[in-house]
Formats: structure tokens, sequence, C-alpha cells
């Protein structure tokens, strides 16, 4: 993967555009397959945190997100 550097943190979690035909290259997926995975994750964590729920899911080789209550964070590796 790309390194992809923070500067200046706001407190707001930055929103950042995929690009699914070269995480589908890396992954072994064609970008519509990849797209559909990716976009299924995303919705399933988003309806447990608006549900209030508490959630803890692994990132591979980068480290943990996690959200608790109102706040939302990535523990690296």
């Amino acid at each position: 993967m790309r390194p992809h550097a923070v500067q200046g943190s706001s407190g707001i979690i930055p929103k950042v555009k995929i690009n699914y035909i070269e995480v589908g290259m890396l992954s072994g997926f064609q970008k519509d397959e990849c797209r559909r995975a990716c976009e299924d994750i995303f919705r399933k964590l988003s309806d447990r945190v608006r549900s209030g729920n508490n959630v803890v899911q692994e990132i591979p080789m980068v480290g943990r997100f996690i959200v608790r209550g109102n706040v939302a964070a990535v523990d690296f590796n």
C-alpha cells in the first residue's frame, strides 16, 4: 500500500478516496468485487456504530479501528 501521512490533525475524521482498481489488483479481485466487499464492510461497521455498539475491527497491516462512545480511533501497530 502507499504510505499516507496525516498532518495537522483537526479532530475530524478525514475522508479518503479509494482506488478500487489498485486495491483489487493487490488483493487479486476485480474492481467491482473489491468495491462491493469494501462497501459491505463499511456499511456493517457504520450500522454497528449507529446502533451504539462498541466496535473493534482489525485492519490488516495497519492496526485496529476502534469506536467507543462518541470517539473513533485507529490504534496503529
